[in-house]
């Protein structure tokens, strides 16, 4: 039954194991603080949700991730995002991966990936920061976004590659550039 927020928590949330399928209303894992993610394997669908929500970081260091956000993001924090390991499948119609702007004077906005392998379909923008975006190793599969004045990579900061592939639409793309529009 599709009903507010599939797990919710006031205070860091670690998921290390285990098979959870959540089919919510809101988001499906929603959490006030950290959401940790080093194993298991999450099925999340969001009619009107985020898929997995942090108000302050999500780091995902292992796991199989299915995540599908019928009308809004797929992974959003309003702070930093950190993956270094894993497997995401993220099919959203906002932002595939979102590092959004918060009232947290202190919060830092950056995306970091150095690991894992990352599908990402989306509506708008694939991955999304209000800070910068650095990727030093994984593999990054982007679609092309349905909205046609979005791009697969956004950032109010830097784009920085150092390592890891990308691939757009099948297709590896060894220039970064060719992923973004300018903020």
């Amino acid at each position: 039954a599709y009903y507010k927020h599939g797990i919710a928590g006031d205070d860091d949330l670690v998921i290390e194991n285990g098979t959870i399928v959540i089919s919510s209303k809101e988001h499906g894992i929603k959490v006030n603080d950290t959401l940790e993610i080093s194993g298991g394997d999450i099925s999340v669908t969001s009619k009107e949700g985020k898929g997995l929500k942090s108000d302050k970081e999500i780091v995902i260091s292992g796991g199989k991730l299915n995540l599908n956000s019928l009308t809004n993001e797929g992974v959003e924090s309003e702070g930093s995002i950190v993956i270094t390991g894993g497997e995401l499948d993220i099919k959203s119609m906002g932002n595939g991966i979102n590092s959004a702007k918060s009232d947290d004077p202190e919060a830092i906005y950056d995306i970091r990936i150095s690991g894992g392998k990352i599908n990402v379909e989306s509506g708008e923008n694939g991955i999304d920061s209000y800070g910068n975006i650095i990727v030093s190793g994984g593999e990054i599969y982007l679609g092309i976004p349905t909205s046609a004045d979005k791009a697969p990579v956004d950032c109010k900061g830097k784009f920085d590659v150092t390592g890891g592939k990308i691939f757009l639409g099948g297709t590896e793309i060894t220039d970064a550039n060719l992923l973004t529009v300018p903020s």
